[in-house]
């Protein structure tokens, strides 16, 4: 029996089509967590993820772009959730009477439910960035959201967008010392890894599988490394009966231009460093830290963070000895920008402050000090759960919060030092 064409360029996949992601998975839903947040670049999955998770577990999946402000839609989406789920999760509250109006007492309802049946529930909040838009039609949503977080013991909270979702880092909603991500875990969604990648292609859970001639999934990893939708998009174009015909000139070039739909939103979010670096990259093999810091037209005390950032958002990979673009695919991309002279206005990176008054500069650096320090504080717990078998995104969590917190007191400690100058 031959297998139907598996691929699903452009949408979510869940169940037998989901392939990797297993670490993250895991510790979304088995580690004692109040929330988490995915960030990712289009396409890289996240949608996925979160759909697979609501597949697995008590979990009520809500597209706050799609749901827009309208909050009586979000309780009755969240009440028709609900009602799906019952039959799996007989301990589930039944919402089918008209009081059941409101999504916050909907939520609450769920969480003491499973809070005495010794369950946990999960709300996943994908394009969690327009929770800003949120706050501004409901001042105190943000408020309640974190509220829930606190004082529901068996409700877990998962974000997921793009990069901009880091504003929430700093939005601290009325009555709260903490911002709404203060303490919640965190994640970079990668590429896929290369085994990852290759079962992908197979389509190894699906049997009788894909037959795929190793030179083809070579060239296919080449062209789109470990990016979800280039590959599924790829192998789309690929199949043809059961097979993978090796890809011609013809669809790596229609394969190259969906790199327009993909990419440049991604690219007006990163830093002028990082933007510098990838096209400073793009028509090279390789290049090494030195090399790189070399091409800058203005150094920058936290390249080695940048680079780490573009490796974690699938724009770079780590060769033995520097760096090189991901993909041949974002490569073209990149060149074809840089040809063409038009760059987009790079945003200022995420994390740097850009406050006038030395007291601004001063408690603002003071308040993310304090997130670095609850970030820290709960990636040591995990750690100590897991005793000597500590997982790679707790150890890689522990550094950066280390390092971000030496870099914020070295920050303020220059401030206040500039400062004593000033009043001399």
């Amino acid at each position: 029996m031959t297998l139907k064409n598996p691929y699903r360029p452009g949408r979510y996949v869940a169940g037998p089509q989901f392939y990797g992601r297993q670490d993250i998975l895991h510790t979304l839903e088995h580690d004692d967590y109040r929330g988490a947040y995915i960030i990712g670049t289009r396409q890289m999955g996240k949608t996925s993820l979160l759909r697979e998770m609501e597949r697995r577990l008590p979990a009520f999946y809500v597209d706050v772009s799609y749901m827009g402000h309208d909050l009586p839609r979000w309780a009755k989406h969240l009440q028709r959730s609900i009602g799906r789920k019952q039959p799996t999760y007989v301990w589930l509250p039944d919402t089918t009477t008209p009081a059941a109006s409101d999504f916050f007492d909907l939520l609450e309802q769920v969480a003491h439910a499973a809070e005495e049946n010794q369950q946990k529930a999960w709300l996943l909040l994908d394009e969690a960035e327009d929770l800003m838009g949120m706050e501004e039609a409901h001042p105190g949503f943000l408020a309640r959201l974190r509220g829930a977080t606190e004082m529901l013991p068996a409700l877990r909270l998962t974000l997921a967008g793009y990069r901009s979702l880091l504003e929430l880092r700093q939005a601290i909603p009325p009555h709260y010392l903490s911002p709404l991500l203060g303490g919640f875990i965190s994640f970079v969604l990668p590429p896929l890894s290369a085994a990852e990648t290759t079962a992908l292609i197979c389509q190894e859970k699906m049997p009788p599988g894909v037959q795929v001639e190793e030179a083809v999934v070579n060239r296919i990893l080449i062209e789109a490394d470990g990016h979800p939708f280039l590959l599924q998009r790829l192998c789309n174009s690929l199949w043809q009966e059961g097979m993978l015909q090796p890809p011609d000139e013809t669809i790596l070039y229609r394969i190259s231009a969906d790199a327009e739909n993909v990419f440049p939103a991604d690219f007006e979010l990163l830093s002028g460093v990082e933007q510098q670096v990838l096209l400073g990259l793009c028509q090279q093999k390789e290049s090494t830290f030195a090399e790189i810091e070399t091409t800058l037209r203005d150094k920058s005390y936290h390249l080695s963070k940048s680079l780490q950032d573009l490796v974690d958002l699938g724009f770079l990979y780590r060769t033995s000895t520097g760096y090189a673009i991901s993909s041949q695919v974002l490569g073209r991309w990149l060149a074809s920008l840089k040809d063409s002279g038009e760059m987009p206005a790079p945003i200022s990176d995420p994390v740097v402050i850009e406050l006038h008054s030395v007291d601004e500069q001063e408690k603002q650096l003071e308040e993310l000090l304090e997130i670095h320090r609850d970030n820290l504080h709960h990636y040591e717990k995990i750690k100590a759960q897991y005793g000597f078998d500590v997982r790679l995104h707790v150890i890689n969590g522990l550094e950066y919060e280390k390092e971000a917190i030496q870099k914020l007191q070295q920050d303020l400690e220059s401030l206040r030092q500039r400062r004593k100058e000033e009043q001399k």
